[in-house]
């Protein structure tokens, strides 16, 4: 009985960690076929918190493929806004930060990343990657 204790007490600490340490999540990334890894990051500005930093990255760009990132805002029940940013071709690293907006549905506390690689010349198909970040407004 104790070591079930421990056990289960140990996995709700874990979680209470990790549920804390969500609001900035950061990738190991995914397999991109040509474009070696895709990877992303996004979190909260800490100086703005009315902005959602983001990053996308791959590994290696040889057909001049364009970056994508796409931020899904959410309030938990709904989708409250949807925006999307493009890099220019070639890159292998994009940078955007998108505005974190509140609506009369209600405000945001949790943005849903998609970090993708897609309309190269030589691959067959895009490739994303996705992360998560908890939103905090007053």
């Amino acid at each position: 009985m104790k070591i079930k204790t421990r056990i289960l007490t140990s996995a709700l600490a874990l979680g209470l960690c990790a549920s804390m340490a969500i609001s900035a999540s950061a990738a190991f990334g995914e397999d991109a076929g040509i474009y070696g890894i895709v990877s992303g990051r996004s979190s909260q500005d800490t100086n703005n918190p009315n902005l959602l930093n983001t990053t996308t990255t791959v590994s290696q760009n040889p057909d001049q493929a364009y970056l994508m990132t796409t931020a899904d805002f959410r309030n938990g029940i709904s989708e409250i806004t949807k925006l999307s940013s493009q890099s220019a071709v070639g890159v292998t690293q994009y940078t955007h930060s998108f505005p974190i907006y509140f609506t009369i549905e209600g405000k945001p506390n949790k943005a849903y990343v998609a970090h993708c690689v897609q309309g190269g010349t030589q691959a067959e198909t895009g490739y994303a990657f996705y992360t998560t970040s908890n939103i905090y407004l007053p």
